[in-house]
């Protein structure tokens, strides 16, 4: 039988053994072992040998969690978490549903498919609304200086930026009184909200009818801030007290602009843009709108004119909302913004113009409908068939008005032979 081979011979702590690394060791001078050692023990750690890991034993750990979550210890997983409250679990839901609604609005507040993104709205390219943004800025600096110029004129047609909206009203409805700052206008808002209002109660009732779809007047602070600008005009002003169609027009001015900011522009609307006979008892200045309206299609439009009064089609059938809320009432958000920075530029003539544009737009559509076809689509209800209500847009619409001069509808105005009978 073979013999068995001998034993390894004997190795030393810190390195291996072997005749030729002894005596290579052996030869080196004294100084040179701990050098050797030094090296070996500033090894990277991440060249020494791992140590062992002990595992402790963790049985009185998972006896307290179920075998589900166990298995998750096991897996390194989380457990799964502790089953909310009541209440936490409802504010979860809440707030799931606030971010869902959030998603189903447009890029103006409404619920999708509704006023604000219905239409075309007339979208430019971004680089482009840039641009007019900054120059707007810009100009909004140097007020006085442009405030009466015709570069003005040419921007407010091109459509002032969504940005700038709020603050560019505000500044071209004061062009009305001078200039003024509310300051020196002779009231006092905060004052103001601290008295009775005789109209308050008619106010809180129709304040659920206005914009019910816009994210801003689903809220309270919403509704609460419309109902504030709405009791401190109707007690301000107690001969013009309070109508429905004021809370259309300062609801869309709360979506641009602060209480205190909305109040002013409602105030210097009603007694500097002529729309106090809109809203009076009795509604004075309704008629003779649509006598003004009558005139110029016959003016301008002689053979819609004429199909409209041979179907015993009046202007008082489709064209009061038009005017009591400056065209805000059932038409296109887009359409709405870029109407009201004319207004607010041109003044109430230039409603008139706007509402030829629209004659104009439809003309040979308006032409081959019936008398309940035009009555319908003239209303433009925005609850209807969606295919069925008319699309504007608003460029278009923008170009059309102005070809119809609002200083020469001004003169029309004024002419003594509005008033002469049909």
């Amino acid at each position: 039988p073979v013999p068995p081979p001998p034993p390894p011979p004997h190795l030393p702590s810190g390195g291996f053994s072997s005749p030729h690394l002894n005596k290579k060791l052996q030869s080196r001078s004294p100084l040179s072992k701990p050098n050797l050692i030094r090296t070996q023990s500033t090894l990277s750690p991440r060249l020494r040998p791992i140590p062992p890991i002990t595992i402790t034993n963790s049985s009185h750990i998972l006896k307290s969690l179920s075998y589900s979550d166990s298995r998750q210890l096991m897996n390194n997983r989380s457990p799964s978490p502790a089953p909310l409250s009541p209440e936490l679990e409802e504010e979860e839901k809440k707030k799931k549903e606030e971010i869902e609604k959030h998603a189903a609005l447009d890029r103006y507040g409404f619920l999708k498919n509704d006023a604000g993104d219905s239409q075309n709205d007339g979208k430019k390219n971004q680089q482009i609304i840039n641009q007019r943004s900054i120059k707007w800025s810009q100009m909004m600096k140097q007020w006085p200086r442009f405030c009466k110029s015709s570069k003005l004129k040419t921007r407010v047609s091109k459509g002032i930026p969504d940005c700038v909206r709020g603050v560019a009203w505000k500044l071209l409805a004061e062009r009305k009184i001078d200039g003024l700052s509310e300051n020196s206008l002779n009231y006092n808002y905060q004052q103001l909200l601290t008295l009775h209002s005789s109209d308050g109660e008619q106010i809180e009732r129709d304040i659920g009818r206005t914009f019910p779809k816009h994210i801003f007047f689903q809220k309270n602070h919403g509704r609460t801030a419309l109902s504030n600008v709405l009791r401190a005009y109707s007690t301000h002003n107690p001969a013009i007290g309070y109508c429905q169609g004021m809370g259309f027009i300062c609801a869309l001015l709360l979506m641009y602009m602060t209480e205190e900011d909305a109040f002013l522009v409602l105030k210097i609307l009603l007694e500097n843009y002529d729309l106090a006979g809109l809203y009076m008892p009795g509604f004075p200045g309704l008629h003779p709108c649509m006598n003004t309206l009558e005139k110029l299609l016959q003016t301008h439009l002689p053979r819609l004119h004429k199909h409209l009064r041979d179907n015993n089609i009046e202007s008082t059938m489709y064209a009061p909302q038009w005017f009591i809320t400056v065209f805000v009432y059932n038409f296109p958000f887009p359409v709405v913004l870029r109407i009201w920075d004319l207004f607010l530029y041109h003044g109430f003539t230039v409603t008139y113009a706007c509402a030829l544009g629209i004659f104009k737009m439809f003309e040979e559509k308006l032409l081959a409908m019936s008398f309940e076809e035009v009555v319908k689509f003239l209303k433009f209800n925005l609850n209807d068939d969606r295919e069925a209500v008319p699309k504007i847009d608003p460029d278009e619409l923008v170009r059309l008005a102005l070809s119809y001069k609002p200083s020469k509808i001004q003169v029309i105005i004024t002419s003594p032979r509005l008033n002469s009978p049909s």
